[in-house]
């Protein structure tokens, strides 16, 4: 089982993301694919304005992780999903 922090701390400078924002690009590409495919079955049900807002911090913490993750909740990927 694997698990995501998606932990955001609010600075007076912005948003700063943890050291979660590395663990995308260090899994392999089954266990990314695995952890898209639960994020976007999780969010089913839940209003659009708050998987884009989910989306936006995936974004966030890694490009490509938000594209897979809106395209596997079936949202067009645009710039600033949010």
């Amino acid at each position: 089982m694997y698990f995501v922090r998606c932990l955001v701390q609010e600075s007076f400078a912005g948003e700063e993301f943890d050291e979660s924002q590395h663990d995308y690009p260090l899994m392999t590409p089954d266990q990314q694919e695995r952890l898209i495919h639960n994020i976007a079955c999780s969010m089913k049900g839940v209003p659009e304005r708050i998987v884009k807002l989910q989306i936006s911090h995936s974004s966030k913490a890694d490009p490509e992780y938000g594209r897979r993750v809106a395209e596997a909740a079936g949202l067009a990927v645009t710039a600033g999903v949010a």
